[in-house]
């Protein structure tokens, strides 16, 4: 349902480009937009290299129209970020986002809310080139800056918070990362309601470091059946259900209070059949492997 949808935008997204072409020609800053947005759209479907191509025409044509320093060219440099980490160049989304970050200082200066996105970008670069320490000195930065503007409950916020937490706990600082995924999962929660699935995903990484670095099952189990029902709900793909199921089939096992192995056992075998294709599904076949039912050897 999810590649329909993509499949759809890039399609309007195509036929929205010749027209812009055909009214204003090929190097007019409005045939950068939908450059832009058809390069999204691919971009969100995994067609990266296309949207690369667009992405740097789109440059291209603002560089040219509306000079290096303009807030749309540093716009673009972004976009352009965002694919080439996808892509698995960090170095050169590196480049991109601190020529964007530079121009965004220059036209809007140290304090703006519009710092917030080059910061985030900056640091997925550095976390992606494995320098965390310096990705953790971005993200809080870029947290800093949104909960000044925008507030502790605003939903971006409880992303950057989130995109933080994971972060403290790749670098083994487990109480910190648990405050944080709290929080962005409260802030979801008290923003948009306890059934948005927002929620779902600091929800299943918070019970995730509960049960395998906290020694916390038993908390865990609550918040990975919330993790399952709200992937339920939401568009996270069968990767993201998948990641949910394997998190409460952990918590089921581990726990004390919510035992229940044979339906652990099962969740995992339905994760497995959910990250067809994907790399979390290797542990968690090595996990059945390692966690037979009960008469098995």
């Amino acid at each position: 349902a999810m590649r329909g949808r993509f499949d759809a935008a890039v399609e309007a997204f195509r036929i929205s480009r010749q027209h812009i072409e055909h009214e204003y020609g090929k190097l007019h800053p409005n045939t950068a937009t939908v450059l832009d947005n058809l390069a999204s759209a691919l971009s969100e479907r995994g067609d990266h290299e296309e949207a690369r191509q667009l992405q740097d025409r789109a440059l291209r044509i603002r560089e040219t129209n509306l000079g290096l320093e303009h807030p749309e060219v540093a716009t673009s440099h972004l976009n352009m970020s965002a694919t080439l980490v996808a892509m698995g160049d960090a170095a050169l989304s590196r480049q991109h986002a601190q020529t964007a970050l530079e121009i965004f200082r220059k036209v809007y200066g140290e304090d703006s809310l519009e710092l917030v996105r080059p910061l985030n970008n900056l640091a997925n670069a550095h976390a992606a080139l494995e320098q965390p320490e310096r990705a953790l000195e971005l993200r809080q930065q870029a947290l800093a800056l949104a909960r000044k503007h925008l507030g502790d409950e605003h939903p971006r916020v409880a992303q950057y918070r989130h995109r933080l937490g994971l972060l403290l706990a790749r670098l083994g600082r487990d109480e910190e990362a648990e405050t944080e995924l709290r929080a962005a999962m409260d802030a979801y929660t008290k923003t948009l309601g306890a059934e948005d699935p927002s929620a779902g995903e600091p929800c299943a990484d918070l019970a995730e470091l509960l049960v395998t670095r906290l020694g916390r099952a038993d908390e865990a189990v609550g918040l990975a059946e919330r993790a399952v029902r709200l992937a339920a709900l939401g568009e996270v793909g069968d990767a993201g259900r998948g990641s949910a199921r394997f998190v409460l089939a952990q918590a089921l096992w581990a726990s004390q209070a919510h035992r229940d192995r044979p339906r652990a056992r099962l969740m995992a075998q339905l994760a497995v059949r959910d990250l067809e294709g994907d790399d979390l599904r290797a542990q968690v076949e090595a996990w059945l492997g390692a966690h037979p039912a009960e008469g098995e050897p």
